[in-house]
């Protein structure tokens, strides 16, 4: 898991707090970017969370991403509205699609 959502996990009023106790000993902390092993990496894509991140399974065939709640809404993902970024701490604005005209 992200080192950043982890860190923000345990802010007040985040998440409940039960689901942020993880003992150190049961998680790999990462900070961004990182390979897992042969043909699975791990992406980070904040936005819906400070450490939100993706996985890519690649294999001899095919490329898997599992993206769980990367967007809640198709519009969104079009660039048809505006999405709010309730972790910045203005409340404000940002762009959904950036991710996709980002390096990644």
């Amino acid at each position: 898991m992200q080192d950043a959502e982890l860190e923000a996990a345990r802010q007040p009023h985040y998440t409940i707090d039960d689901w942020a106790a993880i003992p150190g000993h049961r998680a790999r902390l990462l900070d961004g970017d990182a390979d897992l092993c042969d043909g699975v990496q791990v992406l980070l894509t904040p936005g819906h969370t400070p450490g939100h991140q993706a996985v890519v399974i690649n294999s001899l065939d095919e490329t898997l991403v599992i993206a769980a709640q990367c967007i809640f809404r198709r519009e969104a993902w079009l660039g048809e509205i505006e999405v709010a970024n309730l972790h910045a701490p203005n409340g404000g604005t940002r762009r959904p699609t950036a991710w996709r005209d980002s390096e990644h």
